[in-house]
């Protein structure tokens, strides 16, 4: 069993609508898990729970009308935001050194972004506790199979929270 399978089928119910041509397509979260690989599973899931809650309550949009600007580095993170909306390759995503936000011991940045979906721009971020920070810290290899076990745990619990319940919002405003 592949470190990831357990992922695969935590994730299957999951996923992000886009419009393309007219027509409405998904793109399952299980894809993302496969994309990235299995060391930052949390941070694909916490890219996915972003995602979903900058979409909540909007129309399917284009995946070329989503821009991210991102105050966490994260592989895991930026993996994902490619999977779903191919920001990275086509430049519109971009780091920023955000001021204020949430700050993990142990993880680059912070925990904050301005996510625009066409004439809306929301700004979040991650709540307090929702990534436990020893999540960010080295584990040798006999306990790699505990720490992926409580990075399931992590992940189940985020996927089954309201998509608003694991951010705040800094702002929010649409043209």
């Amino acid at each position: 069993m592949h470190a990831i399978d357990p992922f695969l089928d935590l994730a299957a119910p999951h996923g992000l609508a886009f419009d393309q041509a007219g027509g409405v397509f998904r793109v399952p979260l299980a894809g993302a898990y496969g994309f990235h690989s299995a060391m930052k599973l949390v941070g694909v899931t916490t890219a996915f729970c972003l995602l979903r809650a900058a979409l909540a309550g909007l129309a399917p949009p284009p995946r070329d009308q989503i821009r991210i600007d991102s105050g966490h580095p994260g592989s895991g993170m930026e993996d994902t935001f490619e999977y779903f909306t191919r920001c990275v390759s086509t430049g519109r995503y971009k780091r920023r050194a955000f001021e204020a936000g949430l700050r993990i011991a142990g993880a680059e940045g912070v925990f904050r972004w301005r996510i625009t979906v066409g004439d809306t721009v929301r700004d979040l971020t991650l709540r307090d506790g929702v990534v436990p920070a020893v999540l960010f810290t080295a584990v040798p290899p006999d306990a790699m199979p505990a720490r992926l076990a409580y990075q399931h745990e992590v992940a189940s619990a985020m996927l089954a929270a309201e998509p608003m319940a694991l951010f705040d919002v800094v702002a929010e405003q649409t043209a």
